[in-house]
């Protein structure tokens, strides 16, 4: 076997330093005196690429006017009265609803049953191809309102329909009962 020199690479040439503009290029162009404006922070200083050789900065750092008095005031206004939009709120105390209401308006949005406390199964739904798809089964419930003999008045609730066949087969203050569940709340 014959073996090969080892090949080197030619020296690479040196990285070319770019192109430095003279100074008075570089230098933010003359305003006239009479106009009055206001420079932005970095409107002051900006480097160009090596392709541009314009002397104005680009258009989104240009110099800005400053605004009228007039309109400073109109300003300031504005930011008062946004300001009185973050007065302080009432407290939970006042917000919060009393007796029956109260007890509704917790379990408003959950979807669990008032007795039994059934709510949402997490299940896969299986695709052809064994794909697994996460999804809720949520509880058949249906709100409806019971007579309580113990409490003498009717309750409205928001059962699950296996929930309303115990109802209906123990009565509503056994099942209540059963589940450890105080109607009075309701």
């Amino acid at each position: 076997r014959i073996q090969h020199a080892a090949r080197s690479r030619p020296p690479r040439p040196p990285r070319r330093t770019p192109n430095r503009l003279p100074p008075t290029m570089l230098a933010a162009p003359q305003q006239p005196a009479a106009v009055s404006l206001r420079l932005r922070p970095r409107a002051a200083a900006f480097v160009l690429p090596r392709h541009q050789h314009a002397v104005s900065p680009p258009p989104h750092r240009r110099p800005t006017p400053t605004p009228p008095a007039d309109m400073r005031l109109l300003l300031l206004c504005a930011l008062a009265l946004g300001c009185s939009a973050f007065a302080p709120l009432p407290s939970k105390q006042q917000l919060r609803p009393t007796g029956r209401a109260a007890a509704a308006s917790s379990i408003q949005m959950l979807r669990v049953c008032d007795i039994t406390g059934k709510k949402a199964n997490n299940a896969n739904r299986v695709t052809f191809s064994n794909k697994h798809n996460a999804y809720w089964q949520y509880p058949n419930l249906q709100t409806k309102k019971f007579f309580s003999p113990k409490l003498d008045r009717t309750v409205k609730l928001k059962v699950a329909t296996s929930t309303i066949r115990t109802i209906r087969k123990l009565g509503l203050d056994e099942t209540a009962a059963k589940y450890g569940v105080d109607l009075a709340k309701f």
